[in-house]
């Protein structure tokens, strides 16, 4: 889970390379004002660097910079709704205390969730917080569809 201390993530500095909580990277991104889909690309990149030259951001800055560039969509966007769905997100660790499981086909599985912690993943889901590329039952999950924003 994102929010896991085992989850460290390489950054970058004039030191050289460390290794810091991708949580607290998490946090601390989506915690900072953002007011433009540049502001929203520099966060989600700054948790997840290494999707840097092949996630692709040209519907969003397409959709804020042309289509509701000067409207009331735009202001009420970045100024309620992100902010709303940034803290909902950085509220994972309270929400979502154990891993989801992955469904198997042919398998049934039943999981119960409240309206609560299903928009908060739909929240992490926007903002890109990834999960490692296998499961601790070594079930890969790399073929699961990337959001495109």
């Amino acid at each position: 889970m994102p929010s896991s201390p085992q989850n460290i993530y390489p950054v970058q500095s004039a030191a050289g390379k460390r290794l810091e909580k991708r949580w607290d990277l998490i946090e601390t991104a989506l915690l900072t004002p953002m007011e433009s889909p540049l502001d929203i690309r520099r966060a989600i990149l700054s948790y997840n660097t290494r999707y840097g030259d092949r996630w692709d951001f040209s519907a969003l800055f397409h959709y804020f910079n042309e289509v509701a560039a000067d409207s009331v969509e735009r202001a009420i966007f970045f100024n309620q709704t992100l902010p709303s769905m940034a803290r909902l997100a950085v509220r994972l660790p309270q929400l979502i205390r154990q891993p989801i499981p992955l469904f198997k086909q042919q398998h049934d599985r039943l999981i119960t969730m409240s309206q609560e912690q299903i928009s908060c993943l739909l929240a992490n889901a926007f903002l890109h917080f990834s999960a490692s590329k296998f499961s601790k039952d070594g079930i890969g999950i790399q073929h699961l569809p990337v959001l495109q924003l």
